[in-house]
């Protein structure tokens, strides 16, 4: 935990308090950090979708996630849940494809 400067009153607070508990203004490093995450998640389970996957729900898990998190990231992370978004997907036409293939025999 970091102590940073308010924007609006000056005084020392938390790099983690949502508001400033002197002037109550907005700590907007704080809300979007904690909305980026969702982007770096969503590639995490991605990837890990390609290892460990029951019949697509973890890559579809995944889809959903990043796409909350591209809709709710700022510049630097938009990166990461476009990566989740193409591995979750790629991951889920595959486990299609297996299904039906199974399905067929």
């Amino acid at each position: 935990m970091l102590l940073i400067k308010c924007k609006e009153c000056g005084k020392e607070i938390s790099d983690t308090a949502k508001v400033c508990p002197n002037c109550g203004y907005e700590n907007i490093e704080s809300i979007n950090s904690s909305k980026t995450s969702l982007g770096l998640i969503g590639m995490i389970i991605g990837f890990i979708s390609f290892f460990l996957d029951f019949f697509g729900l973890i890559s579809l898990t995944g889809l959903v996630i990043s796409i909350v998190g591209l809709s709710k990231s700022n510049d630097k992370n938009v990166k990461l849940a476009i990566i989740g978004i193409i591995c979750n997907a790629i991951e889920l036409v595959v486990k299609v494809i297996q299904l039906f293939g199974l399905f067929l025999l």
